[in-house]
């Protein structure tokens, strides 16, 4: 049974946020790097979103430190310098399940930041924390629990595959991320940070196991904007692969959905993909909070038992494109 995709909508919420690594990019905590800036007294950003995003695609971070540099002052006011939270609203067009070639908008919403203390970071329908407070080093470190829904297939209707052979239940997964970024690579602001997040189905019983790694690079360009690069992975059992990707010959009919005979789904990797993203302040100061303009564009390859799925093989698509934007909110909760 293949389950709804809603992967990908992290792009507009993770992108959200100076506080946020993006879920699916699963990588910095941007909460270490605004600690950064907190200490320094200067400009900045630790999220996510213009010109030289090319630069960044390709890894050119030196050129970006030389137009940064002559823009970077003493700033009067820095949200991030202790609690704050990043809320974030829009829409991402994606497809209607893991594996549809048909696309349809949802609304997104995001949650980022820091409160006492603990860092929090979105995720596609949930969230990750982090328990290990934010230091002025180089190196930042980031452990805690993570929470997210895994969708019904039945959720998206503007395909009928999925509705002609049957339901789906949505889950509930629970898990743990931990990642390590090293800050101040090409700039004095930028950050690459690797992420791994791993989850259980903890609401049906079925064993199933996600392992999600990834690697993401952040840099500002400007007191107004960020730009940011990620790309990840996904690994599943073969419980997940079971529960996910079986289609049942002797379930309800489906036209033009064949399962194989005696080809049972196996575990291994599920998708790879990557995504660019940049967010823009609207008053020309990330440091101080506000109203921010966020878009992100994504892209992941489904593979293994995913690819072979008789929802994809038959009508499916093996790339899955999402498109988001939205508006971010970033304020300061205590002193």
């Amino acid at each position: 049974m293949l389950r709804t995709h809603h992967c990908w909508t992290a792009c507009v919420v993770g992108i959200l946020a100076f506080g946020a690594a993006p879920g699916v990019a699963r990588a910095a905590s941007a909460p270490d790097i605004a600690e950064d800036i907190a200490h320094d007294g200067a400009p900045a950003a630790d999220a996510e979103p213009v010109g030289a995003l090319p630069e960044v695609a390709v890894g050119q971070g030196a050129t970006l430190a030389n137009k940064i540099a002559p823009l970077l002052a003493k700033p009067k006011r820095n949200i991030y310098a202790g609690d704050y939270l990043v809320i974030g609203i829009g829409v991402a067009a994606l497809p209607a399940y893991e594996g549809s070639h048909h696309n349809h908008v949802i609304p997104a919403f995001g949650l980022g930041g820091r409160i006492h203390g603990i860092g929090i970071s979105p995720r596609t329908l949930g969230f990750a924390l982090n328990f290990i407070p934010p230091r002025a080093s180089r190196i930042g470190l980031s452990l805690g629990p993570v929470i997210r829904y895994r969708g019904a297939r039945a959720v998206a209707i503007s395909d009928p595959t999925p509705i002609r052979v049957g339901n789906s239940k949505g889950n509930l997964e629970l898990g743990v991320n931990a990642s390590i970024s090293l800050k101040r690579i090409f700039s004095k602001y930028d950050s690459v940070s690797v992420s791994t997040d791993v989850r259980w189905d903890a609401s049906n019983g079925t064993g199933s196991m996600v392992v999600g790694p990834g690697i993401s690079y952040f840099t500002p360009i400007s007191h107004s904007q960020v730009v940011g690069i990620s790309a990840s992975a996904d690994i599943y059992n073969q419980s997940f692969a079971k529960q996910s990707y079986t289609v049942s010959s002797s379930g309800p009919s489906a036209a033009g959905v064949t399962a194989p005979v005696g080809i049972a789904p196996r575990a291994g990797l599920r998708s790879v993909g990557g995504r660019i993203f940049t967010a823009y302040d609207l008053d020309h100061n990330l440091q101080d909070g506000g109203f921010s303009i966020v878009l992100g564009i994504g892209y992941s390859r489904l593979m293994g038992a995913a690819a072979r799925s008789p929802l994809v093989k038959n009508g499916g698509s093996h790339d899955q494109v999402v498109i988001g934007t939205g508006l971010a909110f970033a304020f300061k909760t205590g002193r």
